[in-house]
């Protein structure tokens, strides 16, 4: 894939695509633990919202980068990407995180539909 843009843009969307992995394997991550019982349900939670918040501040990035200049199927879809990302933990944040099993079950879910979601964008953008 090749991308022109400003150097500004060019990490900023770096930023994006490493904030979207590190994400992942930090669910993961919560996932062990509560599994493990070295967090609680609520601690998770509050892990998973401060993510969650994360994301919201690059998608907000993004749509500065698209708002300056034209954007194509890239920047497009990586706003797509992160919102449907957001949609997720969303979803997940609204389980009861108290029941740590069933909160650790979603977690595996979301981890697995933020692969899914990444995966789909990026045979968009290959197939464009």
């Amino acid at each position: 894939m090749q991308v022109t843009a400003s150097k500004e843009k060019l990490e900023g969307v770096k930023s994006a695509y490493s904030l979207w992995r590190t994400n992942i394997s930090n669910m993961e991550n919560i996932v062990k633990e509560l599994d493990g019982k070295t967090i609680t349900g609520e601690a998770a939670y509050t892990k998973l919202k401060t993510m969650r918040d994360e994301m919201e501040g690059m998608l907000n990035e993004i749509r500065e980068y698209r708002a300056a200049e034209d954007s194509g199927p890239i920047l497009e879809g990586l706003e797509g990407t992160y919102k449907e990302g957001i949609e997720a933990f969303d979803r997940l944040l609204d389980e009861n995180y108290q029941n740590e099993v069933v909160f650790s079950s979603k977690i595996k879910y979301t981890s697995i539909e933020m692969v899914y979601i990444y995966k789909n964008y990026m045979e968009k953008i290959v197939n464009t």
